[in-house]
């Protein structure tokens, strides 16, 4: 496991292909970062790869990804439900607080809500211990947006909802 390290995923995929049992193929990694990082490699080996977790939308680029298999929906497929839910519920408003390796997927969530009539606001994250997050969360609470979606990494979700 890389731990969502491109570098030590490479360097271990490059341990694996100079191994004489040829790889065929390669189960992803959980982070869509490293999986796009070891298509750069594998996609010249012809290596099938294939994941149960990484899920950006741009992994679905055939052009880019023609040996890459997602067993889960992209983030995007996720967004009609999602808008449809607000709407559903009578929710005409929503704030997303993500990270920029999430903004293709934001944009489609806000691309869906307004469709159906629902504003959502974008607030970037970043995680950097210097980045005041119980700043972001007041600012929530003080635009009284009761529905908040979490575009974000484990690590950095973790650290807004435990504010």
């Amino acid at each position: 496991a890389s731990n969502c390290d491109s570098g030590l995923a490479g360097y271990q995929l490059f341990d694996q292909l100079n191994d004489p049992n040829k790889l065929v193929v390669l189960i992803a990694e959980g982070c869509s970062t490293v999986t796009q990082s070891l298509n750069a490699i594998t996609k010249h080996f012809e290596i099938i790869q294939f994941s149960f977790l990484s899920t950006a939308p741009l992994l679905l680029d055939r052009s880019q990804y023609p040996f890459y298999y997602q067993i889960l929906p992209s983030d995007n497929g996720l967004n009609p439900p999602r808008a449809s839910l607000l709407k559903q519920f009578g929710w005409n408003r929503a704030v997303i607080l993500l990270a920029d390796a999430f903004t293709r997927n934001a944009h489609d969530l806000v691309d869906q809500a307004r469709e159906r009539n629902i504003s959502v606001k974008l607030m970037y994250i970043l995680d950097d211990d210097a980045f005041d997050m119980k700043g972001v969360l007041k600012k929530v609470k003080a635009d009284d947006y009761r529905i908040i979606f979490l575009l974000l990494f484990a690590g950095t979700a973790r650290k807004i909802v435990c504010s």
